[in-house]
């Protein structure tokens, strides 16, 4: 057995403890060294297997009727983009009469399908979103600033001819019903958010693993992944 190695690379002349090591002629195997000299003794060498420790997670079951408001919330919201900001009393039309002509509408039509997205990633992964809740308190905020102030001071288009008649040329505004259902959609939408942010969400702490196949992690009692339908193997 001249030339052959010890464990660890060394040769037999530097002594490794006795004990069993990979065979270095049969892959696969264990083999006795004596601390001096390899045996004959031999077995095979346990299967390693790989698997993944079970890991501590929080999730979060997605409360329906929370999912259900944002939806309705953002129906809302983008509807009320294309009705009347301003409600005239005396003015027969007024120009630019809508959030979307504005271009205030854009604002609230993208945190509207923010939300809905964010809402569906939360309802998916089963994790808390804090981003539903400031999306829709940004179509809120869009709805008073385009409902208060000086933005439903109105002026007339052909103040010449309301002169020749003594009508007033400005007019103080009422909020039409653009602003009223933008800013309720956006409430609605906040109002879900925090059922989706935990307030209200059933919380689920458990041991996961990890699916082969599409690698997302999956409840450690599951037999098949909830996202490629991977079938586990039987503990």
């Amino acid at each position: 057995m001249e030339g052959k190695e010890a464990p660890g690379g060394a040769s037999e002349a530097a002594s490794a403890s006795a004990g069993w090591y990979a065979d270095p002629e049969r892959p696969g195997q264990l083999r006795y060294w004596d601390g001096q000299h390899w045996t004959e003794q031999r077995k095979d060498a346990p299967a390693q297997t790989t698997t993944t420790q079970p890991k501590a997670a929080e999730e979060r079951e997605a409360s329906p009727i929370a999912l259900a408001l944002v939806g309705l919330g953002v129906v809302l919201a983008i509807i009320g983009t294309f009705l009347p900001v301003a409600e005239a009393k005396s003015f027969v039309t007024v120009a630019d009469n809508s959030l979307i002509q504005g271009g205030d509408g854009w604002i609230v039509i993208g945190a509207g399908v923010g939300a809905a997205a964010a809402a569906y990633a939360a309802y998916a992964r089963r994790r808390r979103s804090w981003a539903v809740l400031v999306l829709g308190l940004v179509i809120v905020a869009v709805a008073v600033y385009d409902g208060t102030g000086d933005r439903l001071e109105l002026s007339s288009l052909s103040p010449g001819a309301r002169s020749t008649f003594g009508l007033p040329q400005t007019e103080k505004a009422s909020p039409g019903t653009g602003i009223y259902m933008a800013g309720a959609g956006g409430a609605i939408v906040a109002f879900g958010g925090l059922g989706l942010a935990g307030f209200g969400a059933a919380s689920r702490t458990g041991n996961r693993k990890k699916c082969p196949d599409c690698g997302e992690m999956v409840q450690a009692d599951a037999r098949i992944c909830r996202y490629c339908r991977h079938e586990f193997e039987a503990a």
